[in-house]
Protein backbone atom coordinates (compact mmCIF):
# COMPACT_ATOMS: atom_id res chain seq x y z
CA UNK A 1 0.00 0.00 0.00
CA UNK A 2 2.78 2.17 0.98
CA UNK A 3 4.08 1.53 -2.95
CA UNK A 4 0.89 2.32 -4.29
CA UNK A 5 1.00 6.26 -2.25
CA UNK A 6 4.48 7.08 -3.42
CA UNK A 7 3.60 5.60 -6.86
CA UNK A 8 0.48 8.00 -7.15
CA UNK A 9 2.49 10.94 -5.82
CA UNK A 10 5.05 10.90 -7.64
CA UNK A 11 3.14 10.74 -10.85
CA UNK A 12 1.87 14.22 -9.89
CA UNK A 13 4.98 15.95 -9.61
CA UNK A 14 6.14 14.54 -13.01
CA UNK A 15 2.72 15.70 -14.48
CA UNK A 16 4.42 19.25 -13.88
CA UNK A 17 7.27 18.85 -16.36
CA UNK A 18 6.54 19.11 -19.81
CA UNK A 19 7.55 16.38 -22.10
CA UNK A 20 9.94 17.34 -24.72
CA UNK A 21 10.92 15.24 -27.75
CA UNK A 22 15.08 15.28 -28.07
CA UNK A 23 15.86 17.78 -30.83
CA UNK A 24 19.93 16.66 -32.08
CA UNK A 25 22.02 19.15 -33.40
CA UNK A 26 22.55 18.52 -37.26
CA UNK A 27 18.93 17.05 -37.72
CA UNK A 28 17.37 19.54 -39.59
CA UNK A 29 20.08 22.25 -40.57
CA UNK A 30 19.02 25.97 -41.33
CA UNK A 31 15.79 27.46 -40.54
CA UNK A 32 12.62 25.71 -40.11
CA UNK A 33 9.44 25.66 -38.43
CA UNK A 34 5.66 25.37 -38.29
CA UNK A 35 2.38 27.35 -37.66
CA UNK A 36 -0.67 25.75 -36.33
CA UNK A 37 -3.90 26.80 -35.72
CA UNK A 38 -7.83 25.54 -35.27
CA UNK A 39 -10.82 26.69 -34.53
CA UNK A 40 -13.60 24.72 -33.15
CA UNK A 41 -17.48 25.27 -32.73
CA UNK A 42 -20.23 23.21 -31.88
CA UNK A 43 -24.17 24.42 -31.70
CA UNK A 44 -27.29 22.76 -29.24
CA UNK A 45 -27.89 22.02 -26.51
CA UNK A 46 -24.51 23.33 -25.10
CA UNK A 47 -22.86 26.27 -27.39
CA UNK A 48 -18.83 25.61 -27.68
CA UNK A 49 -16.08 27.71 -29.11
CA UNK A 50 -12.40 26.45 -28.41
CA UNK A 51 -9.27 28.48 -30.74
CA UNK A 52 -5.66 27.17 -30.75
CA UNK A 53 -2.88 28.36 -31.79
CA UNK A 54 0.98 27.41 -31.66
CA UNK A 55 4.43 28.76 -33.26
CA UNK A 56 7.72 26.34 -33.81
CA UNK A 57 10.77 27.65 -34.73
CA UNK A 58 14.16 26.23 -34.58
CA UNK A 59 17.94 27.11 -36.40
CA UNK A 60 20.85 24.54 -36.39
CA UNK A 61 23.86 25.76 -37.64
CA UNK A 62 24.70 22.04 -38.16
CA UNK A 63 27.84 22.41 -36.30
CA UNK A 64 28.13 23.54 -32.91
CA UNK A 65 24.52 24.54 -32.16
CA UNK A 66 20.47 24.59 -32.43
CA UNK A 67 18.14 26.83 -30.62
CA UNK A 68 14.23 25.96 -31.23
CA UNK A 69 11.08 27.45 -29.60
CA UNK A 70 7.68 26.16 -29.02
CA UNK A 71 4.65 28.49 -28.30
CA UNK A 72 1.44 27.32 -28.08
CA UNK A 73 -2.07 28.90 -26.92
CA UNK A 74 -5.42 27.82 -26.16
CA UNK A 75 -8.72 29.33 -25.49
CA UNK A 76 -12.61 28.35 -25.04
CA UNK A 77 -15.79 29.37 -24.71
CA UNK A 78 -19.41 27.04 -23.39
CA UNK A 79 -22.24 28.56 -23.81
CA UNK A 80 -20.67 31.53 -23.30
CA UNK A 81 -18.81 30.98 -19.87
CA UNK A 82 -14.85 31.29 -20.35
CA UNK A 83 -13.59 27.64 -19.82
CA UNK A 84 -9.98 27.87 -21.36
CA UNK A 85 -7.26 29.83 -21.01
CA UNK A 86 -3.63 29.05 -20.89
CA UNK A 87 -0.42 30.01 -22.45
CA UNK A 88 3.48 28.09 -22.84
CA UNK A 89 6.48 29.11 -24.20
CA UNK A 90 9.93 27.22 -24.20
CA UNK A 91 12.77 28.36 -25.46
CA UNK A 92 16.15 25.84 -25.30
CA UNK A 93 20.02 26.31 -26.96
CA UNK A 94 21.94 23.22 -27.57
CA UNK A 95 25.53 23.44 -28.12
CA UNK A 96 27.97 20.82 -28.71
CA UNK A 97 30.57 20.26 -26.19
CA UNK A 98 33.84 19.05 -27.85
CA UNK A 99 31.83 16.57 -29.95
CA UNK A 100 28.25 16.06 -31.09
CA UNK A 101 27.72 12.79 -28.77
CA UNK A 102 28.30 15.32 -25.65
CA UNK A 103 26.14 18.84 -25.32
CA UNK A 104 25.39 21.09 -22.62
CA UNK A 105 21.61 22.92 -23.09
CA UNK A 106 19.93 25.61 -21.28
CA UNK A 107 16.35 26.39 -21.61
CA UNK A 108 13.56 28.73 -19.69
CA UNK A 109 9.87 27.89 -20.25
CA UNK A 110 6.42 29.93 -19.16
CA UNK A 111 3.23 28.71 -19.00
CA UNK A 112 -0.46 30.18 -17.52
CA UNK A 113 -3.65 28.24 -17.03
CA UNK A 114 -6.19 29.74 -15.69
CA UNK A 115 -8.52 27.12 -15.23
CA UNK A 116 -5.84 25.55 -12.75
CA UNK A 117 -5.29 28.27 -10.52
CA UNK A 118 -1.61 28.93 -12.09
CA UNK A 119 -1.42 32.65 -12.54
CA UNK A 120 2.11 31.94 -13.93
CA UNK A 121 4.84 29.25 -14.17
CA UNK A 122 8.22 29.56 -14.92
CA UNK A 123 11.22 27.42 -15.03
CA UNK A 124 15.00 27.89 -15.93
CA UNK A 125 17.02 24.88 -16.17
CA UNK A 126 19.85 23.56 -17.91
CA UNK A 127 22.44 20.08 -17.80
CA UNK A 128 24.33 18.22 -19.86
CA UNK A 129 23.49 15.11 -21.92
CA UNK A 130 25.33 12.05 -23.75
CA UNK A 131 24.37 10.38 -26.41
CA UNK A 132 24.87 6.56 -26.03
CA UNK A 133 22.93 5.29 -29.26
CA UNK A 134 21.40 6.40 -32.27
CA UNK A 135 20.28 3.45 -34.30
CA UNK A 136 17.16 1.60 -35.68
CA UNK A 137 15.44 1.17 -32.54
CA UNK A 138 15.56 4.93 -31.62
CA UNK A 139 18.07 7.19 -29.05
CA UNK A 140 19.76 6.53 -25.85
CA UNK A 141 20.40 9.55 -23.67
CA UNK A 142 22.04 9.71 -20.46
CA UNK A 143 21.75 13.41 -18.76
CA UNK A 144 22.47 15.18 -15.91
CA UNK A 145 20.75 19.00 -15.09
CA UNK A 146 18.71 21.00 -13.00
CA UNK A 147 15.92 23.52 -13.07
CA UNK A 148 14.59 26.56 -11.00
CA UNK A 149 10.96 26.27 -11.06
CA UNK A 150 8.97 29.30 -9.67
CA UNK A 151 4.61 28.96 -9.83
CA UNK A 152 2.37 31.84 -8.48
CA UNK A 153 -0.85 30.38 -7.98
Amino acid sequence: MKLLVVLLSSMSLIHAIITIVPVELGDKPGFSGSLSGSFETKRGNTEKDEYNAGLKLRYDNNESYTIWSDLIGSYGEASGEKNTNKTYAHIRLIHALYEKDLDWEIFVQSEMNEFTSIDRRRLIGGGLRYRFAHGDFGKLFFGLGAYYESTNY
